[in-house]
Order: structure tokens, then C-alpha cells, then sequence
């Protein structure tokens, strides 16, 4: 079995997302002796799809849609 560990909380040992993707993983381990895993960590090598201007729309899209919905002039940084 391949698995994949795509790691996207920049908030390291403190993420409760982290903890559970790391629990899951054990157990896909576990389970399935020989079993080969690749981590990707997207806080620290963020794949080039989704960096500079790419990033950047998301964060003005984000904004936006935050400001419609909650009625806040806040814009996400």
C-alpha cells in the first residue's frame, strides 16, 4: 500500500490535524505491514501550483467571501 501524508497546518506539534493525519497513518501502517509512505509537509515546500499569485488569489478570494458572508471590512493576511 502507497500512502500519502499531506501536511498543510502551519501549526506544527500544536495542530490537532497533524495529531490525528499522524494517528492515521500508524494505523494504515499497522495494518498493512511494508506498506510505504511519502510526506509532504505544504508549510515548509509548498507545491509550485499553489505559490506566489496562485496563493496570493486565494487569500483575496478568501477575503472577499469572508466580508459577504460575516459583513466584516477584515481581509485575511
Amino acid at each position: 500500500m502507497k500512502i500519502l501524508h499531506l501536511i498543510s497546518s502551519p501549526r506544527g506539534e500544536a495542530s490537532f490535524s497533524i495529531k490525528l493525519g499522524n494517528a492515521i497513518v500508524e494505523k494504515l501502517q499497522a495494518a498493512n505491514p511494508g506498506s510505504t509512505l511519502t510526506t509532504h509537509d505544504l508549510t515548509n515546500t509548498p507545491f509550485s501550483a499553489f505559490g506566489g499569485s496562485t496563493y496570493q488569489f486565494f487569500l483575496y478570494t478568501a477575503g472577499k467571501s469572508h466580508r459577504r458572508i460575516y459583513g466584516s471590512n477584515k481581509t485575511f493576511k
